[in-house]
């Protein structure tokens, strides 16, 4: 990884510790919108209490901390923080994709589309580790950091009797797993002398695996929903498993190979369909590992990811590559009933299930279908706005989208909860995500004053106009400290990751101020792509909603994710942010019309 880390290190800045005062004093702002005048003066009192005691002790420890070497001090923190979950991957951390059908139409099968897929991901991570995988820039052609993606390959989520851990493979393995109905079966896809096998071969091989007819009992089929429940049942099981020697070559076998890729028989009809099923079906998907790319019945492809080690930037850009790989496959001339070399058939992975095994799988099922079933996952794509309309104001879209959530969020729960809105740092070496929590004073002002107006003049626009720019500016302020790695949330984080039994200032990270500012009420994630159909997580809380916001070029792809006792709450709110773009748009129209006429 000479090229990835060691001569682009130096071409990277070292992620900052923030000076402690900047923190607090744009902490107390970032609060102002969910207390009240009392509530906030007597967060003002704690803020200067560990400012003047807690803080600076905590803060010295975190610069000595940062000190020591060349990382970053958050990375090693927030890694941490995924392994520390403990509810259900698929709900609480993963994240979906469903790729766009015009992306692989040219493909004709399920064994093509998933042999394609097998070869441009294995060429994806050849180039990567052989250096040929293109280095990542800014709009300004600055160096992006690219260590991360080296976890995507090899690497899998491992539960422990004392917590997770995330494990990485010392060196690229040579094949991958491919799951259909409960069978397993170890793939070689790179040959001893590091070369790739051919694309006819792989996908002979996955003819093989379709059309044999392997038989797999209860037990094998229920295999995968032990990595669908809460960590702590999922690492029962995982011990249980681990007991027998074939068992446990086994588990290695999987969380060695490069991806998993599965054959899925879910609802795939409809886009909400797919998009619910790369999330939530628990059947042949490995929540645990970092790729799981999934086949449905009529040739849909998606990808289920297990979030610890990557984000969802790099993410996208990892699959912007594979389906450009993809698309120059071609499987016309290849023959289906190709006969394989002895060397090359697939190795089916053989358990050893036994009735104690057997019983918590069934439970591990249960478990994993009534959690995948609370949620409830929705979609709306508007086609009469783009990012071409909204640059056409000189108004950033990212920041007029939060506008809109602000406005929509009030209209439909008549008050603003805090938003997370992940601010990608990878102009950092190892930088991760810091979180910009899009709900400012600012907005709210606006979004009470836009939801209450009773009469529209040209006075009321030009007021609500103010409003409208001094909550974009705030946004765009507010990313930009971010992009630095200048935020609040992850400093904070640090902070609180230095405190021990002498010094905890616990009266400081569970104050109401700090505990609003961190709510996760609509948790969302914005990453524009033509590439996909749709991309979903779950709700970070039981009361909350998990948004993504596509914004394409003529076109916004929305998906919400909820408790299925939130579902109508969900379409409201999508449907208030539908109304809420053409208003504020509207607004922006004629305020330019007005001023247009006065000048």
């Amino acid at each position: 990884m000479k090229r990835y880390k060691e001569e682009l290190r130096p071409l990277l800045k070292k992620l900052p510790v923030p000076a402690l005062e900047d923190t607090l004093e744009e902490a107390v702002k970032w609060a102002a919108p969910f207390l009240t005048d009392e509530e906030m003066d007597g967060f003002r009192q704690i803020i200067r209490q560990f400012a003047e005691a807690e803080g600076m002790v905590l803060q010295a420890r975190l610069n000595e901390y940062c000190d020591k070497g060349t990382d970053s001090w958050l990375a090693p923190f927030w890694e941490e923080n995924y392994l520390a979950l403990q509810g259900h991957l698929q709900t609480q951390s993963n994240f979906a994709l469903v790729i766009n059908p015009k992306y692989h139409k040219h493909l004709s099968s399920r064994a093509e589309k998933a042999a394609g897929v097998i070869c441009s991901l294995v060429k994806n991570c050849q180039d990567y580790y052989e250096e040929r995988f293109p280095l990542d820039y800014t709009r300004k052609n600055e160096h992006l950091d690219m260590s991360f993606y080296g976890n995507f390959y090899g690497s899998c989520r491992i539960p422990g009797e004392f917590g997770d851990s995330f494990y990485k493979a010392a060196k690229p393995s040579r094949h991958v797993i491919v799951v259909n109905d409960g069978c397993y079966y170890q793939l070689e896809v790179i040959n001893d002398a590091g070369q790739m096998h051919s694309q006819d071969s792989i996908l002979a091989m996955i003819h093989f695996i379709l059309t044999k007819d392997n038989y797999s009992d209860e037990a094998e089929k229920n295999l995968a929903y032990s990595t669908g429940v809460k960590r702590n049942e999922a690492g029962h099981v995982y011990r249980l498993l681990k007991k027998y020697p074939e068992n446990a070559e086994n588990l290695a076998m999987i969380e060695h190979s490069l991806f998993m890729l599965s054959f899925n028989a879910g609802d795939d009809m409809t886009e909400n369909g797919r998009i619910s099923t790369m999330l939530l079906d628990g059947k042949d998907q490995f929540y645990t590992k970092t790729i799981q790319a999934i086949i449905t019945e009529n040739g849909g492809i998606g990808f289920n990811m297990e979030h610890t080690a990557v984000d969802g930037v790099p993410a996208m850009n990892l699959l912007t590559q594979v389906f450009k790989q993809l698309n120059s496959i071609d499987f016309s001339k290849a023959a289906a009933d190709q006969k394989l070399a002895e060397q090359n058939i697939p190795v089916r992975l053989n358990w050893h299930l036994t009735d104690e095994i057997s019983a918590e799988l069934v439970k591990c099922k249960e478990l994993t279908e009534a959690e995948n079933n609370s949620c409830s996952i929705q979609r709306l794509v508007l086609d009469y706005v783009g990012k071409e309309q909204i640059k056409a104001f000189k108004i950033s879209p990212d920041a007029l989208f939060h506008m809109a959530l602000a406005v929509a969020q009030q209209r439909v729960f008549d008050e603003l909860k805090s938003v997370y809105e992940p601010v990608a740092m990878r102009e950092f070496y190892q930088g991760r995500t810091e979180c910009a929590r899009s709900v400012s004073l600012e907005k709210k002002k606006f979004a009470e004053a836009f939801v209450n107006r009773k009469k529209e003049s040209a006075q009321d626009n030009l007021s609500l106009y103010k409003l409208f720019m001094s909550g974009i500016e705030a946004h765009s302020k507010r990313i930009s400290r971010c992009q630095e790695g200048l935020g609040v949330e992850r400093h904070l984080f640090g902070l609180q990751k230095m405190t021990d039994a002498k010094v905890e200032a616990e009266y400081f990270f569970s104050s109401d101020g700090i505990q609003k500012i961190s709510q996760n009420f609509i948790s969302t994630t914005g990453i524009p792509s033509d590439l996909l159909e749709s991309f979903s997580f779950g709700p970070v809380e039981q009361d909350g909603f998990g948004l993504y916001y596509g914004i394409l070029e003529n076109r916004i792809a929305l998906t919400i994710s909820s408790r299925k006792e939130l579902t109508e709450k969900a379409m409201q709110l999508l449907d208030a942010i539908d109304q809420a773009i053409t208003e504020l748009l509207d607004l922006a129209a004629d305020q330019k019309i007005n001023t247009a006429v006065n000048f």
